[in-house]
């Protein structure tokens, strides 16, 4: 389990820019990882997370059993994020 106020487990926009970062807390598992849609100069960038119950990995979750949101790709948008699976999972809400 993972202790999502820890400071080993703080994520940053970079990290997610080029890799999905997993993990668990309380029974659920989350996954952040960035996201993009449009072309051109319409690009719209997006932090994509997921939230599905444990014990199976995402690729072998039921899609009706998993949980999207979307945030914007920013530090405000990463905090955000960062809290809403804290808020899910029912860890401590302190500030990322």
């Amino acid at each position: 389990m993972t202790d999502l106020d820890d400071p080993l487990y703080r994520i940053s926009l970079g990290y997610i820019k080029k890799e999905r970062y997993t993990g668990s807390s309380s029974g659920t598992r989350f996954m952040l990882e960035k996201e993009e849609s449009g072309e051109g100069e319409e690009k719209v960038k997006k932090i994509h997370v997921c939230l599905w119950p444990e014990p199976y990995a995402y690729e072998k979750t039921a899609d009706e059993l998993k949980q999207h949101e979307y945030f914007l790709f920013n530090e405000d948008g990463l905090k955000e994020a960062w809290e809403y699976v804290k808020s899910v999972t029912g860890a401590a809400t302190q500030s990322l």
